[in-house]
């Protein structure tokens, strides 16, 4: 019998979740060197937990996700983006690459301050910012949300059938360039919010 195998731990990525893990680094190691400064230890812990605490914080501050959006981090967390379907996509995929709770409110924020219709997303992943802005949509608006990769649009595209906003996306799979003069020479109408989180 084959033992399961987790999928990775998140590597740290954003500027404060690199600088959370290298202050911990810092403070391991000055707690194992004899003869250190007992009060730089402790001010280098003071930072150390600063920096580990801002992101939960942000976090516990930002308005709930809904059970949708949980649900697709959750699975996204839960797959293994290195192996299976998967594991040829081209540039590599983590789930690092997971807009997140915070994000996806601000962006839902901003779409629902703009009164948006129409938005597009360019990199659209396992698909948590497109959900979390079509939730702001009126009935009616649409996320177009353009992903390269068929298997992660697939991923995203079950998920959106179980929620009501999953409604309001249009996930075009492809270069992103050839949906945008596709829908220039269609004479599409005009986005009022552009999210580009593709290859910067």
């Amino acid at each position: 019998m084959t033992k399961a195998v987790a999928p990775p731990q998140a590597r740290p990525v954003t500027p404060t979740t690199i600088l959370a893990k290298e202050l911990t680094l810092l403070c391991h190691e000055l707690d194992e060197r004899n003869g250190s400064d007992p009060r730089l230890r402790a001010r280098l812990h003071r930072l150390r937990h600063l920096a580990v605490g801002l992101d939960p914080y942000l976090d516990e501050c930002t308005t709930p996700e809904s059970d949708a959006l949980a649900e697709l981090a959750r699975a996204t967390r839960e797959t293994d983006w290195r192996t299976g379907a998967f594991g040829e996509s081209p540039g590599g995929l983590e789930q690092e690459m997971l807009s997140g709770h915070v994000e996806g409110q601000a962006l839902k924020f901003l779409v629902h301050l703009r009164g948006a219709r129409r938005v597009l997303e360019i990199g659209m992943f396992t698909g948590y910012s497109a959900l979390a802005m079509a939730e702001a949509l009126p009935d009616g608006g649409v996320v177009v949300a353009c992903e390269l990769d068929a298997a992660v649009a697939r991923f995203a595209m079950d998920r959106f059938a179980t929620s009501h906003a999953g409604r309001r996306i249009s996930v075009e799979v492809g270069p992103a360039m050839n949906t945008l003069k596709r829908l220039v020479d269609e004479g599409a109408a005009p986005f009022e919010v552009v999210f580009i989180d593709a290859d910067k």
